[in-house]
Parts: structure tokens; C-alpha cells; sequence
């Protein structure tokens, strides 16, 4: 299957992108790809459909969500949102001013920590039903490494596309599966 990308490149996107509770809505489209309304997002988010609609709209703002239809129900116009790609590059060019490029940069490591800070709600959410059930810590709740090795990007692009599949393959709920959160990412450390 092949993945469709969409590729962030204006200070404007990159803005709109670092705050963290729009990673947080844009993982939910991610997680169910399937064109949602604002309240079935708000519903999985926990949260009011207002707050999540100002957010919607910014995402909208700069394509990377978009109207796909308008059902409706109960006398009431539902509209059905969804994602324009499967996976957001990001790319600044060389022809930007030293300043532009800086805040581009910065605007990136925002978004990147933003859905760390998406994983590490889910971190935090289980510890609560950890506590607040009395129940001990087991072995299937989770594990954490950090990793590092060297590759090319050939090497990079292959486990980006095996975790994508491996998780594709494991998208629908079944008997005796548990559902997990997880974050991969790869950064460079060294230049070349």
C-alpha cells in the first residue's frame, strides 16, 4: 500500500503543528482511519467539541485535515473529517532567511516532543489505573528502551515501514489482544 505524504514546509504549519493537543487530535485520526466528526474525537479524547473544533479548524487552516462529508442527523449537519496523508515530513529550505530557518527548526523539535508528550500521557493515565485499582505493575503493561545504532536512511525507511505495517496488521480489536499506545522515532546524533 502505498503511503500518502504530506510535507510541512511553512512557519505557518510548523506553528500550527507544535502545539501538543493538536498532535494529540491528529492521533486520533491517525489511530482510526476513518473520516470522524469533532464530537467523535472530542468523545476519544475525553474532552468538549468546542475546544477540539477551535483545533480542527487550525488543522484545517493548513490542509492537513479536510471536510470528506456531511451527514445528516437528527435534523443536525455532522461533519466528517479526516486526514490528507498517511505520514507528515517536514523540510526546510535553504533559500529561507537564518532567522526563518531557526524557528523552523525549533517549530519541528516542538512537534516531534509534542507526541512524546502524547505517549507519555498515555503513561501517565495508565500509572493512575495502576494506583487507583490497587493492582501491581505486569509484565505485559509496557516496556521502554532507548535504542541506538547506525544506519542510513535506507535502514531508517525500513523500520519506519515495518513498524507502520506491524501496526496496520494490528489495528482491529481482537480476543486476547490487549491495545497498547507506543512512539518510535529516530534522531540524528552525529554528522556525517
Amino acid at each position: 500500500m502505498e503511503l500518502k505524504r504530506r510535507t510541512v514546509t511553512t512557519n505557518e504549519e510548523f506553528k500550527i503543528l507544535a502545539d501538543p493537543y493538536r498532535m494529540s487530535i491528529l492521533n486520533v485520526f491517525f489511530q482510526n482511519k476513518i473520516p470522524m466528526t469533532t464530537k467523535q474525537v472530542a468523545d476519544e479524547l475525553g474532552e468538549v467539541p468546542a475546544k477540539v473544533h477551535y483545533h480542527i479548524k487550525k488543522l484545517l487552516k493548513i490542509e492537513l485535515l479536510i471536510l470528506d462529508h456531511i451527514e445528516v442527523i437528527n435534523g443536525i449537519n455532522a461533519k466528517y473529517y479526516k486526514m490528507t496523508a498517511d505520514s507528515i515530513d517536514f523540510d526546510v529550505s535553504d533559500d529561507i532567511s537564518p532567522e526563518a530557518r531557526d524557528f523552523a527548526v525549533d517549530q519541528i523539535a516542538q512537534v516531534f516532543l509534542s507526541t512524546v508528550d502524547v505517549f507519555k500521557e498515555d503513561i501517565l493515565k495508565r500509572s493512575e489505573t495502576v494506583k487507583e485499582q490497587g493492582i501491581m505493575i505486569q509484565e505485559n503493561d509496557g516496556f521502554i528502551e532507548l535504542l541506538s545504532g547506525y544506519m542510513d536512511l535506507d535502514d531508517m525507511m525500513e523500520i519506519i515501514s515495518f513498524i507502520r505495517d506491524f501496526s496496520e496488521r494490528h489495528k482491529e480489536k481482537a480476543e486476547g489482544k490487549i491495545y497498547y499506545s507506543g512512539v518510535f522515532g529516530c534522531i540524528r546524533k552525529e554528522e556525517v
